[in-house]
């Protein structure tokens, strides 16, 4: 029936270290799905990053070719009426075209500015998510494995408890009830598994060698330490 037990434990045991396993690594790998999926994120936002940065190139240039456009029909529109380019109200165009232009130019490059600060505040915000991702990954594994080492104490200590209680309860062999049930000898021992030796007028000695039968005849068995009393020396 022990046996048995012990065997039933030992299996318990490692049916809940296979289930904080399994559910651990579960767990992991929920997370790095969730850290993939962010890393996927960030790689399209800094892809996003580079668009931004050729769109608003793109409304530049556009830009330039209006105003060198415009400038380009105001000298031709002053040459047809007669008038010297780069003087009078053909400066004062050709001026205002030139503002225009570089107000557009500021405002275009104040856009592309914040776009490109928000599109790279959301590739670092899923950077650290995937970063957060993975540390709970690694944290789900190393409780995991906390969980089924203190499972592996736990069932360990049991058995052993188990062992020591069938120890404990054990019958006595047939030496230990035979050496129990001699009775005792003249000086007032029962002859158990004991080496002796005369040691005065009060009794015996213990010793650790050989056997010996005492004055009545009894033959001492097995081993095992006595104490015996002496008239002169008191108990001992």
């Amino acid at each position: 029936m022990c046996s048995l037990t012990l065997a039933l434990t030992g299996l318990t045991t490692g049916l809940q270290m296979a289930g904080q396993y399994q559910q651990s690594r579960a767990q992991a790998a929920a997370y790095n799905a969730q850290a993939e999926v962010a890393e996927q994120n960030a790689k399209i936002q800094n892809r996003k990053g580079e668009q931004i940065a050729e769109q608003y190139a793109q409304q530049q240039r556009h830009l330039d070719a209006k105003r060198r456009l415009a400038i380009g029909q105001q000298v031709a529109a002053a040459g047809s009426s007669g008038i010297a380019a780069g003087i009078g109200s053909s400066l004062d165009i050709i001026g205002a075209t030139n503002n225009a232009w570089e107000e557009d130019s500021v405002n275009l490059l104040s856009n592309q500015r914040n776009a490109t600060h928000d599109n790279y505040v959301t590739e670092v915000n899923y950077r650290n998510q995937a970063s957060s991702a993975r540390a709970q990954a690694d944290a789900a594994k190393s409780a995991g494995n906390m969980a089924m080492f203190g499972t592996l104490l736990g069932g360990a200590a049991s058995m052993y408890g188990m062992q020591s209680a069938g120890r404990g309860s054990a019958a006595p062999t047939a030496t230990e009830t035979a050496a129990a049930a001699q009775t005792p000898t003249a000086a007032g021992y029962r002859a158990v598994a004991s080496d002796t030796a005369f040691s005065g007028i009060g009794g015996y000695a213990a010793k650790t060698t050989g056997t010996y039968t005492g004055m009545s005849g009894v033959t001492f068995g097995p081993k095992v330490k006595t104490k015996g009393f002496n008239l002169f020396g008191g108990s001992f």
